[in-house]
């Protein structure tokens, strides 16, 4: 892991406050530590500023969208988890989230999916 401490570091990019605080309440209850940042240009800046496990990221933000976030991320660090969420299932979408290696989760989403998501990329990292 990156931090000194045994849990995994999520940083959630989203711009829909409900959404983030539904996120973020999720990870913690989990036990993950989270960062949150509602557009992409402050989700790279906590990017760089700190150490994380996993970056989730919504495709539309204000600034820049999620999958330029996402190719920010892979040009930086090529193996770190990602998962992007989106509502638009677009086969364009499907396709660049493979070919950066992203988890693609569609909304809107159960939290069981999300906690399959977040465990399925950090256990894809371990590997």
């Amino acid at each position: 892991m990156a931090s000194d401490t045994c849990a995994p570091r999520v940083l959630v990019i989203e711009d829909d406050r409900t959404v983030r605080d539904s996120i973020q309440a999720l990870l913690e209850y989990l036990g993950y530590e989270c960062g949150l940042a509602a557009d992409g240009p402050s989700g790279l800046r906590l990017f760089e500023g700190e150490p994380w496990d996993l970056v989730l990221t919504d495709l539309t933000l204000p600034g820049m969208s999620g999958l330029d976030v996402v190719e920010v991320i892979r040009r930086r660090a090529p193996t770190r988890p990602m998962i992007l969420i989106t509502g638009a299932d677009d086969p364009f979408i499907r396709s660049r989230a493979r070919e950066h290696h992203v988890l693609l989760v569609l909304k809107p989403f159960g939290l069981d999916t999300l906690k399959t998501a977040v465990v399925d990329a950090l256990y894809a990292q371990a590997q």
